[in-house]
């Protein structure tokens, strides 16, 4: 007689040896899962007998975030450049992008912006891309949270340049309060206070931390001249925690990715026409007094004035007290009425009038650590 149990043996065997070869088979993601999460420029070369043209990006290292929704974030940001006004426009780091056969294709947000490069690898660790025979390099990366401290304060000054950077001065707080001073190409000149949500400072300061701020340098050099200098100052209990000059867009990408959206905050934000009240004058130099020569200086990074005008703005006014100057406040050629303080009271003339100022705290006291006495330089000092 058959038996029928011996038969089905093997077969029930084979069967259950599949379904366990199926299940631990690893998964190989698509194109759009190897893609997620975040990417930096690693390397950029042409590859045609033609000469180097310069990568299809800013001179600053691109980088992206691509999340599961076919959304993206383009790290460097988008603008919109109006010649006639001399103006540039935010548009915003957000936009789509789609994987079709060999082709990678992404938008911007509003669809202003369309750039298509050919998808020569894209695996786990390395994207590699092409468009108009210049080929980029991105490696993947993982986000690292250093231990910066919750500031209380956040400051960006920028300068001019030869054309049209924008120069502006402008500060955040742990309050959500903006203040922003637009002086030549922006899209709003003058003084303007705002307000931002806490969840929004929370997110433009958790920007920073992508950086380590223990490793970047007090300032950042480009090769040439006639470019941007912006310079930010960030405050933790009064104190200047780190401050960082960066001329030509040389610092490290994080830093500069992190800055953009606080950049062009004034532009995303409701603002209202402020006035400010009183007047300082101008300063760049700090120096030491004594009773013969000025033998050191500070020269104050444009968001520190920034920080210690606003300091003076809000300072008490006092009647004219008996301090004894130690410092003066004066700009790189002596034309403007001089400063005289010790740090904490402030003694100027200003149309005729002499007026002290008291900060309630002596500002190079406080910030002693971060402040770096030189030897006067070639400025005329």
């Amino acid at each position: 007689m058959l038996n029928l149990d011996n038969m089905y043996k093997p077969i029930i065997a084979i069967a259950l040896l599949a379904l366990v070869l199926s299940c631990t088979k690893k998964h190989q993601p698509t194109r759009e899962e190897s893609i997620l999460g975040n990417w930096v420029e690693v390397k950029v070369f042409q590859v045609t007998a033609h000469p180097y043209t310069g990568r299809p990006f800013k001179y600053v290292k691109p980088g992206f975030t691509f999340y599961k929704d076919n959304t993206f974030e383009n790290n460097l940001g988008y603008f919109r450049d109006d010649t006639v006004l001399n103006r540039q426009f935010y548009l915003g780091n957000l936009g789509k992008f789609k994987i079709k056969g060999d082709s990678l294709t992404l938008t911007s947000a509003d669809g202003s912006y369309e750039d298509k490069y050919w998808l020569l690898t894209l695996n786990a660790d390395t994207l590699k891309i092409e468009q108009d025979s210049v080929v980029t390099i991105f490696k993947h990366y993982e986000k690292k949270i250093s231990k910066t401290p919750p500031f209380d304060k956040i400051i960006l000054s920028s300068s001019g340049c030869y054309g049209t950077c924008p120069a502006i001065n402008m500060m955040i707080d742990a309050n959500g309060n903006v203040l922003f001073g637009g002086m030549m190409y922006t899209t709003h000149n003058g003084w303007y206070t705002g307000k931002i949500t806490t969840a929004l400072y929370n997110r433009l300061q958790d920007n920073f931390r992508q950086v380590d701020f223990d490793t970047l340098k007090t300032a950042y050099h480009a090769g040439w001249t006639d470019d941007q200098t912006i310079c930010m100052t960030f405050v933790k209990d009064n104190k200047i925690y780190k401050s960082v000059l960066d001329y030509g867009c040389q610092a490290p990408c994080f830093f500069i990715w992190a800055r953009t959206p606080l950049e062009y905050l004034y532009q995303t934000i409701k603002l209202s026409k402020a006035a400010k009240t009183g007047s300082i004058p101008e300063f760049t130099v700090l120096r030491k007094v004594n009773s013969k020569i000025t033998d050191s200086i500070i020269r104050l990074m444009y968001s520190e004035q920034f920080l210690l005008t606003d300091y003076l703005h809000h300072g008490k006014k006092v009647t004219p007290a008996a301090f004894k100057p130690k410092f003066k406040l004066t700009d790189d050629f002596y034309t403007k009425t001089p400063i005289n303080t010790d740090g904490r009271y402030y003694t100027f003339t200003l149309n005729g009038k002499q007026e002290t100022i008291d900060l309630g705290f002596n500002f190079f006291d406080v910030n002693n650590k971060t402040l770096t006495w030189q030897k006067p330089d070639t400025y005329g000092d």
